[in-house]
């Protein structure tokens, strides 16, 4: 026993010495900040700058700060979570609805002593008097009840801070090198720390990858992203897309505080900020603005940067020596041909863990050796003397290599249909269908999810058409209509969370016959660019195809745009739309197809939406559902971002019969409560 009573001694004594330390720093941080004018610190700033060092160098991630999230002075209480469920091996889930129950106690706390008409903090128990003190300058009846409303927890995030030191070794001597090529300060190289941690497979909730946390929307003006490669996971080729944005933001807003808030809250919105405001100054700003965007993550971002750069600058100071991981030598080799992954490893003597991690821009779908690495791909290989991959690639079999990708062919679930209907209509197995769509249950299909299938399936279908016949089957379907607010799917889906596997169902394209003339003249345009997709079309009748959709989560003119492989401008013409003019969900979108067949653009499509869950699910689980009745104010956007921090696309899956935009005061919808995969895949 006593024994205990001193090692719990002597951890406080390490606490109170460790929080003397960051004080001390923070006021040398702020002194060596204050002297460099790209990156001021606001006096209102500083609270921020000081609690977010906290954050990263005081606290591990078994600690949750519970605090204001408008006064950032204001801490309530730090929980370790692992003392207070006495575990060290805790659920996201059970630790997240432990610190609730914390908050709504301090809520509780607050809103009592709005009630209150004078005070006299000798009736109040020990945590209501040390609630009370923390206001104690400003008490009264209307800041304690707009307290109520502002309690946050924030995890903590030392042990990460100190993994993202040691793993910046790998990147920051290019990073230095790509922002010196764009003009850029060299203290940007501290914005990863803030984003993922330097962790080159972080991906969070809402899609964001990489090290400079890409979101796919913003990714794809710079960056090559589709079902084979995502280069937002290459920390090379991201950090040189991250240096365009950073200086396009700065060129734009003329400051670096603004530029760097930019890159977190958006360019546009940014500029809109300053344009309400009148001022550049990032201390207003933050204090000032509003919009329903520019919530905590944003209000915060700045200021988080500073922190992380004086942790990372000082990291002696606070985490002592360190061993900084080192960059790999490589060798980068344009691939020829379409090859399996395999063959590579194979014939060049390379591990595929070696290649995984070397070319984290390549997607599952490859390095599975399902589909094959894309022609023309920029491979690194380990670095190895007098190894020439040039000489080695040469002598693999010319029956090796290939001039087109595998195929991906898909069929979409209708009603009736069931796992064992599917595998006997395109001759295979259910066992074969459930290992390619990583489907764990048999029995949770849905009508509209994809099916993948192997293209020799697909080929024997079409030519046998015996094998879509159904009479004689006599298993029960699995898949069922839809029904108009009936429950049906959705109590399946409360008793049973969806697997991995579930795929957005995509609305077909509906063919129009429609010709040239007839839709140059209904769009109301001469756009040199449309008129030449509509002659192309004229002399090859044989493509001439008219189609519309219906626009569904994530997805953008652009996408369409670039699936379709015309210009954007083409369908703006087309739909009537003007620059910059955003379209939205479930919206009739007409598409002309012109050298894209209709089975490609949904090939493609189907694949977009695919690799967004893929993505989700390698980070991310479904650890149960809940059931929230919409309240009064409250709309699907709001319990996404700022409630349940879950897609929408995800919410839209586990509601198939609601409609999201259009929700009613008393509405219930089921929620899927989200927790990390410990995979070291989700940082940020």
């Amino acid at each position: 026993m006593k024994g205990i009573l001193v090692t719990n001694l002597f951890k406080w004594i390490i606490r109170i010495l460790s929080v003397l330390l960051i004080c001390f720093n923070l006021i040398q941080a702020q002194t060596s900040s204050e002297n460099d004018d790209r990156f001021p610190i606001p006096d209102n700033l500083k609270p921020n700058v000081d609690f977010w060092i906290k954050v990263y160098t005081l606290y591990n991630s078994d600690q949750v700060i519970i605090h204001d999230s408008e006064d950032l002075r204001i801490i309530y209480e730090v929980v370790d979570v692992n003392e207070l469920l006495g575990s060290n091996k805790i659920s996201n889930k059970i630790k997240w609805r432990e610190i609730e129950k914390i908050k709504d106690n301090y809520r509780d706390i607050l809103i009592k002593l709005s009630t209150l008409e004078q005070i006299d903090p000798q009736l109040l128990d020990k945590k209501e008097r040390a609630v009370y003190y923390l206001f104690k300058s400003k008490a009264s009846s209307a800041v304690f009840k707009h307290a109520a409303q502002n309690i946050r927890g924030q995890q903590s995030l030392r042990d990460e801070f100190k993994k993202g030191i040691i793993r910046s070794g790998r990147y920051i001597d290019h990073i230095a090198m790509v922002l010196k090529k764009y003009n850029i300060p060299q203290e940007l190289i501290a914005l990863p720390h803030v984003e993922s941690a330097f962790n080159p497979r972080a991906y969070s909730k809402f899609g964001a990858a990489g090290i400079w946390q890409f979101t796919r929307g913003t990714g794809r003006r710079l960056l090559q992203i589709n079902y084979h490669v995502d280069e937002r996971f290459d920390p090379i080729k991201s950090t040189e897309a991250a240096a365009k944005l950073l200086r396009e933001n700065y060129e734009e807003l003329g400051t670096w505080p603004l530029a760097i808030t930019a890159y977190n809250h958006g360019l546009n919105g940014l500029k809109r900020a300053v344009r309400q405001l009148g001022t550049s100054d990032i201390g207003v700003i933050v204090d000032k603005y509003e919009s329903r965007n520019f919530k905590f993550a944003s209000r915060n971002f700045y200021a988080e940067f500073l922190a992380a750069l004086e942790a990372s600058k000082n990291y002696k100071i606070y985490f002592g020596e360190l061993k900084f991981e080192r960059p790999e030598k490589f060798f980068t080799f344009k691939v020829p041909n379409y090859v399996k992954l395999s063959t590579l490893t194979q014939r060049l003597g390379i591990s595929a863990d070696n290649i995984e991690r070397l070319n984290p821009s390549l997607r599952r779908s490859v390095l599975s050796s399902k589909h094959h690495l894309p022609k023309g791909f920029e491979l690194r290989i380990p670095w190895k003397r007098d190894f020439d991959p040039a000489l080695a690639y040469a002598e693999i079999p010319k029956i090796e290599k290939y001039q087109q990708q595998v195929a991906t062919d898909w069929y979409q679930v209708e009603g009736g249909d069931n796992l064992q209907k599917i595998a006997r209509r395109f001759n295979t197995t259910v066992a074969d269908l459930m290992e390619l769509n990583d489907i764990r249950n048999p029995h949770q299909i849905y009508v509209g999810q994809v099916i993948k299938l192997r293209p020799e399936q697909v080929l024997l279908a079409e030519g046998n058409e015996a094998v879509t016949s159904t009479k004689n089957d006599e298993t029960q379907p699995i898949a069922e209509e839809k029904k108009e607010n009936k429950g049906g799917l959705g109590n399946q889906l409360a008793s049973t969370p969806i697997q991995p596997n579930v795929s957005i169902p995509i609305t077909n394209v509906h063919k129009k016959e429609t010709s040239p003339e007839k839709l140059t003249k209904e769009s109301g345009t001469t756009d040199i660019t449309e008129v030449a997709v509509v002659e192309k079309q004229r002399t090859n009748p044989l493509k001439r195809s008219f189609g519309t959709i219906y626009v569904q989560p994530e997805e953008t003119l652009g996408h369409y745009a670039d699936w379709l492989n015309i210009p954007t401008q083409v369908l703006r013409n087309l739909n009537g739309l003007r620059y910059g003019q955003d379209i939205h969900l479930d919206q009739e979108i007409k598409l002309v197809f012109n050298g894209v067949s209709e089975k490609e653009f949904q090939r493609k499509r189907m694949e977009y939406h695919r690799g967004i869950e893929e993505d989700f699910f390698t980070s991310f689980a479904v650890e149960g559902v809940i059931v929230h009745k919409v309240m009064s104010g409250e709309n699907i956007w709001y319990l996404c971002n700022q409630v349940y921090e879950i897609p929408y696309w995800l919410v839209r899956k586990y509601n198939p019969n609601k409609n999201l935009e259009r929700l009613n005061t008393g509405d219930e919808l089921i929620i899927p409560m989200v927790g990390p995969i410990d995979n070291n895949r989700n940082i940020g």
